[in-house]
């Protein structure tokens, strides 16, 4: 190697010994504090200088720190190559300390509300010294609903808490991930909404749109089990940020998302999501039978000399299954008020309540379920009820006329009675289920299929319309029910 390139490298390894370096730093949000082995030294975006020689312990550690985000950090173990290079901070927010149930109930988004007129003054673009532009409340500063709602789910996932959404879908995997429906819905309204833009420079000099939103927000919680609103907040938040010259449109879900996890973090939802009790179906896990055994009296009827007599005396004790989800049907096994019906008619709700033919509405509450069989027992409180005995240790003989009185169509039309024959038994997912053609919809799904002495032979569960094949109904054998929600039968 000859003298003059001796004399460059030495020049080189000189020079970089005693180089300053030039760190150029922005985060996500904007003006957050950056730290140098732990002292402070200016708010980003901004050009940090430093020498290799300030290392502590062959190391120089770069911070980036803003309120209520996690810290971020990156180490140089040893002297740049480069003399200028840049990195931009993502600060996540500080994941919840709440220590909540590992049973909560289920919260959903009712919808993001605001009542700014068309052309309301929300803020000014500086786009020089001399041109001020005033911003209105019309095209893309308006609020998109759907990157709301999506946020609010994302960030209440994140914190731990219960959505309809939680869990992954997985294929092949049976229907009990299906959609929840939410104990409490949470309301938003936009009460403010200020916008302020100014035209400069990067740290390289290109330009760039430097900017802040202020969002306050009046929230409110509605529970679908009383529907009543059972809590209220309010507050304001503030974000920074920088955009693109070509892009001076800011993502206003994100100043919601800072409100929405100061939403999160107030005491008194916490309380309200904490002390909630939640229904049985998501506090009893697996398909097995109920592990506590429940003695019924069965009921003595009269016998019949008319079909039509049977079921002039059976429909006091025929009910309708209203629910926060929807409807269907179900029956009184006893005087003491206990009701047979299909689990998938109160799954994963929050109000339950059941409708008798003369009107009397009265709540009721799920005492044991088997979700495989899709059978479940409900609970009216009270005595002296309408009810129908269960038909056991008697073989279903083919062609024995049956009927079902149910809630097929709508609630204000009422029950209505569908009469067939036991056409078959039929093998389902290995379960045995009755087959009779008679025609049912997916509001008598719990009701009873009777047979002609009055007694429930089966929970009517489903039917089949394919091509070629058309009303099909399937119920439980009254047996399989009784067994799978360990149910003693005593005679009166």
């Amino acid at each position: 190697m000859n003298k003059s390139a001796l004399i460059l490298i030495a020049v080189f390894f000189t020079l970089s010994a005693q180089a300053q370096y030039h760190f150029d730093l922005y985060s996500v949000p904007d003006s957050a504090a950056v730290f140098i082995n732990g002292d402070e030294t200016c708010t980003t975006p901004c050009r940090v200088k430093f020498y290799w020689k300030d290392n502590v312990d062959g190391k120089i550690i770069f911070t980036v720190k803003a309120p209520g985000r996690e810290t971020w950090s990156d180490t140089l173990f040893e002297k740049p190559f480069r003399f200028d290079f840049q990195k931009t901070a993502i600060l996540k927010h500080e994941v919840s300390k709440l220590k909540l149930d590992s049973i909560t109930p289920v919260i959903g988004f009712d919808k993001l509300i605001t009542e700014f007129e068309e052309g309301t003054k929300i803020g000014t673009f500086q786009k020089s010294k001399k041109e001020i532009q005033t911003l209105k409340w019309i095209n893309s500063y308006k609020i998109g609903d759907d990157s709301f709602t999506q946020k609010f789910y994302d960030v209440l996932s994140e914190q731990g808490f219960q959505t309809p959404f939680n869990g992954k879908i997985v294929l092949f995997k049976n229907d009990q991930d299906k959609i929840r429906l939410p104990r409490y819905l949470v309301g938003a309204k936009i009460t403010e909404f200020k916008l302020q833009l100014e035209k400069t420079k990067d740290l390289e000099g290109d330009h760039q749109i430097k900017g802040f939103t202020v969002m306050g927000v009046d929230w409110k919680v509605l529970d679908k089990k009383t529907n009543k609103v059972v809590l209220t907040y309010s507050n304001k938040n503030m974000l920074h940020y920088r955009l693109s010259h070509y892009n001076r449109y800011p993502d206003n879900s994100l100043v919601f998302e800072e409100a929405l996890y100061e939403f999160l973090r107030n005491s008194e939802f916490y309380e309200l999501v904490n002390s909630s009790e939640v229904s049985i179906d998501y506090a009893m896990i697996g398909d097995s039978a109920s592990n506590i055994q429940r003695a019924i009296t069965i009921p003595t009827i009269p016998e019949f000399e008319k079909l039509s007599d049977m079921i002039k005396y059976a429909n006091p004790a025929c009910v309708t299954i209203i629910t926060d989800g929807g409807f269907g049907s179900g029956v009184v096994i006893n005087s003491e008020g206990y009701v047979l019906s299909a689990y998938h008619v109160v799954e994963s709700v929050n109000q339950i309540d059941v409708k008798f033919s003369n009107g009397l509405t009265l709540n009721a509450d799920i005492i044991a379920y088997d979700y495989a069989n899709d059978i479940v027992l409900l609970d009216i409180n009270g005595s002296g009820f309408p009810a129908l005995p269960v038909s056991i240790g008697t073989e279903v003989p083919l062609g024995e006329e049956v009927i079902t009185i149910g809630t097929p169509a709508s609630i204000d039309l009422g029950q209505s009675i569908a009469k067939g024959l036991i056409s078959g038994k039929r093998l389902i997912e290995d379960r045995v289920y009755l087959q009779a053609d008679i025609a049912v919809s997916p509001g008598n799904s719990g009701g009873p299929l009777l047979n002609a002495q009055g007694e429930i032979i089966g929970i009517v569960q489903s039917k089949i319309v394919t091509e070629g094949v058309e009303g099909i109904g399937f119920a439980l054998p009254m047996e399989k029910a009784l067994e799978m929600l360990n149910l003693r039968v005593k005679v009166e």
